[in-house]
């Protein structure tokens, strides 16, 4: 039977906004909307809505599978319950691979950026070093410390940066939102395909979860968080399409600070 996780481990249902969000929010949001115009053009905004209501459908499919475990299971539990140890443990190492692998290209893109912006000569490996360092330092301090940091990382772009990104509206184009619907459903499909990397971060609830306190009651604030990440997404990318037209956005990589 799988040992309960003591109180003082645990964080509030509402924590969970902040988890989300911060694991959504990150350096794809500079450049994420240059693949969607080449594919929607001026409906790319359409995309992101799509992508975004795609993942309310996926958390709230999690929270349906995750009610049925026992108090304190997690999706590890789950392969075990349903597919067996051996098997279990299996689709578990995959999962463990597939963390990894995110983990990994999340630490490549802030390398590029940091590279690209501040110390253009300076090896990768330096950066990775220092960022490993960094995070195992946040990591040995628990779950609360990290998700104490993922509050951080979302209030202080939220009241610093994001308000930057509305100065381009004094040079606003809205007529490069015309003609609204142009663009095929399955052009708005592979959009939407693009943009899902965006969202990703919210399948990591499937482990945190045993980490909840009443878990089940979280479910409003994960649907909240994502909701939030679409209307973060939804504004860069009506201010980037009214701003730039499609063949100014398409030769190199859009940033918006």
């Amino acid at each position: 039977m799988k040992q309960a996780i003591q109180e003082r481990f645990l964080i509030s249902p509402f924590l969970v906004f902040f988890v989300i969000h911060a694991t959504q929010v990150g350096v794809g949001a500079l450049n994420f909307q240059r693949p969607l115009m080449k594919e929607a053009g001026q409906d790319a905004w359409m995309a992101v809505l799509m992508a975004g209501l795609s993942a309310h459908v996926l958390i709230w499919l999690m929270y349906r599978l995750l009610s049925h475990l026992p108090s304190g299971g997690d999706l590890v539990s789950l392969h075990e319950q349903y597919f067996g140890r051996w098997i279990g443990g299996v689709l578990s190492l995959g999962l463990l691979f597939y963390y990894a692998l995110a983990a990994f290209m999340v630490l490549q893109s802030y390398i590029e950026v940091i590279k690209v912006w501040v110390f253009p000569l300076m090896g990768a490996w330096q950066f990775s070093l220092m960022f490993l360092l960094m995070t195992y330092y946040v990591v040995s301090g628990g779950f609360r410390v990290v998700v104490g940091l993922c509050v951080w990382g979302v209030v202080i772009p939220l009241l610093t940066i994001f308000p930057m990104v509305f100065f381009p509206l004094e040079y606003a184009q809205y007529r490069n939102l015309l003609p609204v619907f142009d663009h095929s459903f399955g052009q708005l499909a592979k959009a939407s395909k693009e943009m899902v990397l965006q969202y990703l971060g919210f399948e990591m609830l499937l482990m945190y979860y045993p980490f909840l306190k009443q878990a089940p009651s979280s479910q409003k604030w994960a649907h909240a968080a994502n909701a939030f990440t679409m209307f973060i997404y939804f504004v860069l990318i009506l201010i980037s399409i009214v701003f730039y037209n499609k063949e100014q956005i398409q030769p190199g990589v859009l940033i918006i600070q």
